[in-house]
Formats: C-alpha cells, sequence, structure tokens
C-alpha cells in the first residue's frame, strides 16, 4: 500500500479526529455558559480547534516516521467495512440534521434555535448515530493506517464518547424534560436492540 496514504489515514485520526472529539466535550458540559456568549462561541471554539490541531500536528510531524507497523492487508481489510459503516451511518443520519444543528445552534443559542428532539429514522434506533459513525470512521483509519498512535487515539476515544455522552444527555435533560427521558427508555444509546 501507498505509504502517503497510511500516513494521510494517521494523521486524519491523531491530528485532526482527537481535536474535533475534544471540542465537542468543550461544548457539551458549558454549553449555559456558551448561550451567554452567543455567537463567539464559535470564535472560541475555532481557535481551540487551530491551537489544539496546530500542537498536536507539531508533535505528530516529529514522530510521523516511528509510528507505523508493516503494511498489513488484514487491517486493510477490516478498515474498509469500519469506514463504509460510518459512511452510511452519516448518510441516515445527515438526513434529520439541518444545518443549525450540525453547527451546534440547539447549544448554544436555546432561546432563538430551541431545536427538537429527534426520534425518527436512525434516532428511533439508537440516540448517538453521529458518536456511532464517527467512532466507526476514526477506526477505519487507524486500521488502514496501522499504526500504533492511530491505535491508542482510537482506544481513547473510547472513554472520551461515554464523557461526551454523558454531558450531551445531561444537557438534553434540562432542554427537554420528561420527552428526552421517555426516549431514553424507549432507544439505547450506541446498539440497537436486536429483539
Amino acid at each position: 500500500m501507498d505509504p502517503s496514504v497510511r500516513q494521510f489515514a494517521a494523521m486524519m485520526t491523531v491530528v485532526y479526529a482527537l481535536p474535533f472529539f475534544l471540542s465537542w466535550l468543550l461544548i457539551h458540559p458549558l454549553s449555559s455558559a456558551w448561550r451567554k456568549l452567543g455567537g463567539f462561541t464559535y470564535i472560541f471554539v475555532l481557535f481551540f480547534l487551530i491551537g489544539t490541531i496546530s500542537g498536536i500536528n507539531k508533535l505528530y510531524n516529529v514522530q510521523k516516521d516511528l509510528l507505523y507497523f508493516e503494511t498489513n492487508s488484514i487491517t486493510v481489510g477490516l478498515s474498509v467495512p469500519c469506514i463504509i459503516f460510518a459512511l452510511v451511518m452519516a448518510f441516515f443520519y445527515y438526513k434529520h440534521l439541518d444545518p443549525g444543528i450540525l453547527i451546534g445552534l440547539p447549544e448554544i443559542t436555546k432561546d432563538n434555535y430551541p431545536g427538537t428532539l429527534l426520534t425518527e429514522g436512525i434516532y428511533s434506533k439508537i440516540r448517538h448515530p453521529r458518536y456511532v459513525g464517527a467512532f466507526f470512521f476514526v477506526l477505519g483509519l487507524a486500521l488502514l493506517a496501522n499504526a500504533p498512535v492511530p491505535y491508542i487515539v482510537t482506544f481513547f476515544l473510547i472513554p472520551l464518547i461515554y464523557v461526551i455522552v454523558f454531558f450531551e444527555e445531561k444537557e438534553l435533560k434540562k432542554r427537554f424534560g420528561i420527552e428526552y427521558q421517555k426516549y431514553c427508555q424507549k432507544v439505547p444509546r450506541f446498539f440497537p436492540k436486536i429483539f
């Protein structure tokens, strides 16, 4: 496999995916503070992302030649279904997300953008398809890169996603109250009910 493809996959996993997950962790626990700042929230988050990506990129560039295992057809083969699954998930959840939701307006402007509770389509099967899809995309990239640091980042995302979801659900309970609690009782977080 072309080494530049593996390097690109590693860079996407380490340099870009991690800061974006960390920015979600920055938004959800502090949503009431962000509402007071309004549109300035985006400036703060943008600076956070630029700073974090820049810092991680510098570390990555220093170590990138030491990060790779040998090309492995098994990990490449496993990466493809992970990435396809993530893209299929994105197809299903993007149908229900307008641009305002995608850029986080409900989290920072509750009065101007109260939003509605998503309970149809993929959201009737699992509560957090975006996190599931994002995780499998990063996992697919890590498998494609087949390198220690992307694997470590991917493993680190599991508890990070649980923390993000904890704060997001806390905020959703405040916004939607009993309606969200009933939804949580019916619909699982990450894995659909089989029976």
